[in-house]
Order: structure tokens, then C-alpha cells, then sequence
């Protein structure tokens, strides 16, 4: 199994590394999605960064679709997901996601994001959290219009 899901809170970071075929990245798919605290999970990373590069060389260009009509179906009532980062080196794994991106596979109010690096992922979602967190600890004031 090349992947690993780490629970780090309100997050789940999938991790993947060496080879991956396309079967094994819609495992490590699924696990992330049927997460038994997934109630909690309002972020997710999926870090390609340790991934070989040839995996990429491996994926049919069917696997975006494939893995967006399942994300659809593992998704769809999942109000608590916010923020989906998708993180790679490679410029090919990129095209990927965008690829992906398009099909629409995650709900309306969910954000997904397209990374080269896991600390722009990370800061992405750290700013998600700094935004939620100003908006419910700010002072609740009644606005009665005029000047």
C-alpha cells in the first residue's frame, strides 16, 4: 500500500509515495472519504509530492473522470468539507488534477485547490482556518443603516 492517511484533527493528510497505480490511488481515495471521524474532517491534502514520477505515466486518461464520478457519489453530503488541496511536483499530475478539477467532483460549497508544494497547501488551508476563526470571534454588532 503506498499511501497513508494521517488524521491531524479537523484534517485528513493522504499521503502517497513510490509507485502508485491508478487503483491504488482511488484506495487511498475511498479510505480518505469513508474515514470513520470524517464528520470532523473539514480539510484534506492529497500529498503527491513523494509519489515516482512515473506513476503519472500509468494513469489512462479515464482516471480523472473515473475518480470524479466516484468523488461525486463519496461526497455528496458531506456539508463539513470545506477545502480539498491536491499537492505535486510533477507538471504532468498537475494537468491531472486540473483535469479532475473540471469534472466537478466535489459539492458546491467545497474549495479545491492545485498545489506544487505541501507548505502552500498547508498555509492555504492554515488562512481557511484564521478566516472561519476571525469570522466567529468577531464582535456581533447590529448595523441600523443612516450616518
Amino acid at each position: 500500500m503506498p499511501y497513508e492517511i494521517i488524521d491531524e484533527g479537523d484534517e485528513l493528510h493522504a499521503r502517497l509515495y513510490g509507485f502508485v497505480a491508478p487503483f491504488e490511488l482511488m484506495e487511498c481515495n475511498r479510505g480518505v472519504a469513508e474515514h470513520p471521524d470524517w464528520p470532523r474532517h473539514r480539510y484534506h491534502i492529497f500529498d503527491h509530492t513523494e509519489m515516482d514520477s512515473d506513476s503519472v505515466w500509468a494513469f489512462p486518461d479515464v482516471t480523472s473522470d473515473a475518480i470524479a464520478e466516484e468523488d461525486r457519489a463519496l461526497y455528496a453530503d458531506r456539508m463539513n468539507l470545506t477545502r480539498v488541496a491536491l499537492v505535486a511536483k510533477s507538471q504532468k499530475m498537475r494537468e491531472i488534477f486540473k483535469d479532475y478539477a473540471g469534472r466537478n467532483p466535489l459539492p458546491p460549497h467545497t474549495v479545491l485547490g492545485i498545489f506544487s508544494t505541501l507548505e502552500s497547501a498547508r498555509k492555504w488551508i492554515r488562512d481557511s482556518r484564521d478566516a472561519a476563526e476571525m469570522t466567529t470571534d468577531a464582535p456581533q454588532t447590529a448595523s441600523t443603516g443612516g450616518a
